[in-house]
């Protein structure tokens, strides 16, 4: 126990300690040994999931350490299925100072396990709704986020500024591919000219389907593209009301452009503000020349 005082004293972090006060820890499960391993984690900034098994274990003991609940968050597993604890989540009730990726972990844990009747959902209600217009409004697209913004983004909450950005993300579909060689999802809709790339982060990406005729390739590290990949698509949003939303508030956007003139494609040009649509599309949008063509001959 005089060790585990002397390593609570340590300014550094040390690997050597570590692993001796976890060996320590199996043959005598003393609380100060656990604060001691918990506080050269926290030093070392361990966030790995073998550094949340420990964190998770000081709360169960009640350890009282700074930053203990940071670092629990911090570290938090992507496949964590439950409510966080109470202790948890009321000190992060008031707002405390976190990075994006904990917040978004804490929040969608929120949304999916707690009732939102509770009173300590009501009290996180406003943070969360702030957080998911800062995120949309920076166009930013994840699970966790997808989750948040299912919840948190309403139709009164869509201006022309959300307006030109939400389309993109209501309309992104989670694409995960398995082969470890690909690091970009390339995305072509046959209508446009101009095609977009998206990193592969874990082997996943979020990307928008701007139109029913999109085509996706896989890129590798080289340049090299492929179409016969292996991959699962599957779309993460199913919100109509904010698309037409959208579409109220910012009909330019070019997704919505798009759908719309695919629309009048099928059933041929019936009214004046019909045949507008068109012309505004082939002036404002840079279209693939078969596309154009097909526009200009209804």
């Amino acid at each position: 126990l005089k060790a585990a005082g002397l390593a609570l004293g340590l300014k550094h972090y040390r690997k050597l300690v570590e692993r001796l006060f976890t060996k320590l820890y199996q043959t005598y499960e003393e609380q100060e040994i656990l604060e001691a391993v918990c506080s050269l984690l926290i030093k070392g900034d361990c966030k790995e999931k073998d550094a949340f098994a420990w964190y998770e274990k000081a709360l169960e003991q009640g350890v009282n350490l700074t930053r203990l609940y940071e670092y629990f968050l911090y570290s938090l597993p992507e496949d964590y299925g439950h409510l966080l604890p109470k202790e948890v989540l009321l000190y992060f009730s008031y707002d405390k100072d976190l990075d994006r990726h904990s917040r978004q972990m804490l929040y969608r844990n929120i949304l999916e396990y707690m009732n939102p009747s509770a009173e300590l959902y009501q009290n996180y209600t406003r943070h969360m709704e702030q957080f998911a217009m800062e995120q949309l409004l920076a166009g930013r697209m994840n699970g966790c986020l997808a989750v948040i913004y299912e919840h948190m983004i309403y139709t009164d909450m869509i201006d022309p500024r959300a307006a030109g950005i939400l389309p993109k993300i209501l309309c992104s579909s989670r694409v995960k591919c398995d082969d470890p060689r690909m690091k970009y999802v390339i995305v072509r809709c046959e209508e446009l000219k101009e095609e977009e790339a998206f990193l592969l982060e874990h082997g996943e990406a979020y990307v928008p389907a701007v139109s029913k005729n999109t085509v996706l390739f896989f890129q590798d590290a080289y340049g090299g593209r492929y179409l016969n990949i292996s991959h699962r698509k599957l779309p993460v949003m199913d919100r109509k009301e904010l698309l037409d939303r959208c579409y109220e508030v910012y009909p330019d956007h070019p997704i919505l452009k798009l759908r719309a003139c695919e629309a009048v494609l099928k059933k041929g040009v019936e009214k004046e503000e019909e045949a507008l649509l068109l012309e505004d599309t082939l002036s404002q949008l840079k279209l693939n020349p078969v596309f154009e063509k097909k526009l200009l001959h209804l």
